[in-house]
């Protein structure tokens, strides 16, 4: 069975990926505040990734694929660094984070775009965190 974490798998998009891999027959666990149930059939492990320790939980079990649902490039990079190990293949989904500001109401496709995520990294830590990641992806069935 594939073993799949979602972060951030209780909102809007989230929620739907989460269900695709269920109906693949994934194992399907949710990391979230816990505000909203996960989806029928996955397991929530209730985390606040502001907080250090958040990915404590799911840590050192081994990963199919974790998908990483988030806005905030804070986020994103901080369960890169605490789950690579772990995890075969990471998605990291997120339109919002392409862009300078995340707090801009209303901005759109023209607002400044953001420096790439690896910005401020030596290049030996850049090529460090890159050679982390998990390879060859995979998707559920259909997708």
């Amino acid at each position: 069975m594939t073993d799949v974490l979602i972060l951030g798998g209780t909102g809007w998009l989230g929620s739907r990926i989460a269900e695709r891999w269920l109906d693949a027959g994934a194992s399907v666990t949710c990391l979230a505040r816990g505000g909203r149930d996960a989806p029928y059939g996955a397991r929530l492990v209730v985390a606040d990734r502001d907080v250090e320790g958040a990915y404590d939980a799911v840590r050192g079990r081994d990963w199919d694929e974790v998908v990483d649902v988030s806005s905030r490039a804070a986020h994103v990079a901080g369960a890169a660094t605490a789950l690579s190990e772990w995890a075969r293949h990471i998605t990291f989904v997120s339109s919002v984070s392409a862009y300078a500001a995340d707090d801009e109401p209303d901005a759109d496709e023209s607002a400044p775009l953001a420096e790439p995520a690896a910005a401020g990294l030596s290049r030996a830590d850049e090529l460090a965190l890159i050679a982390a990641l998990p390879p060859a992806p995979h998707s559920p069935a259909g997708a």
